[in-house]
């Protein structure tokens, strides 16, 4: 669905023109779901990163936000990814520290709202998005696609959080829905992952989106 919802932004095909590096990146999407406890659920986009390995924000699996809201939580959480309408369950492999800081709320330290899941069966097949070299900068264009949209916009600015402890993240210009954490932000003349959804921010201007820049999914990753 969210190919097709991208063909429609994606402009006239010209005579020769090879495959766009954000439409294939984006097709490296998968959705991934959290049982952490009795009548308590989650869910959201995942971003495949090969190999069978699958990014997604760490506040959907490791509990923090559910226990917040008054879940129970289990022992023993489950998870699933799913892909094209397979899904199989998973294992979480590691997960980015975060904790709770009254009043601003839940914040991950370095940044890094991500975690790492693996399937515990083959799923089908799935491009491979690899994280941007440099960090986004305000004025790139992206390509957003999380398991509720798919659209071509542009950052709007780089917001560091009070305590560097808890890194920066890069912002778009909307509001986030629930079940958008964990989709993939591409770069729309590369198609490397710009930024991965995290959480949305009230500002002056408007709503924001944060996204998780890619040296911190970079770091996360060689962890």
């Amino acid at each position: 669905m969210a190919a097709l919802l991208l063909a429609g932004c994606a402009g006239p095909s010209r005579p020769g023109r090879g495959p766009d590096p954000a439409l294939n990146a984006a097709s490296a999407m998968a959705e991934v779901a959290a049982s952490l406890g009795p009548g308590c659920r989650a869910g959201g986009s995942a971003v495949h990163l090969g190999q069978g390995r699958f990014i997604t924000a760490a506040h959907i699996v490791d509990g923090l936000t559910a226990r917040a809201q008054g879940c129970r939580l289990a022992t023993s959480p489950s998870f699933m990814i799913a892909v094209a309408g397979s899904p199989a369950p998973a294992t979480l492999r590691t997960k980015g520290l975060g904790r709770m800081e009254a009043p601003v709320g839940l914040r991950y330290a370095g940044g890094q709202d991500l975690a790492l899941l693996t399937p515990d069966r083959p799923l089908p097949g799935l491009a491979a998005a690899t994280p941007c070299a440099s960090d986004a900068r305000p004025g790139q264009e992206v390509v957003l696609v999380t398991r509720r949209r798919a659209e071509r916009l542009r950052l709007v600015a780089i917001a560091p959080e009070p305590d560097p402890a808890f890194g920066a993240y890069a912002e778009l210009p909307l509001a986030m829905v629930e079940g958008e954490s964990g989709g993939g932000a591409f770069d729309a003349v590369t198609g490397c992952l710009a930024g991965l959804v995290s959480h949305r921010e009230d500002a002056d201007g408007g709503p924001r989106t944060r996204l998780v820049q890619a040296s911190a999914i970079r770091r996360f990753l060689s962890m």
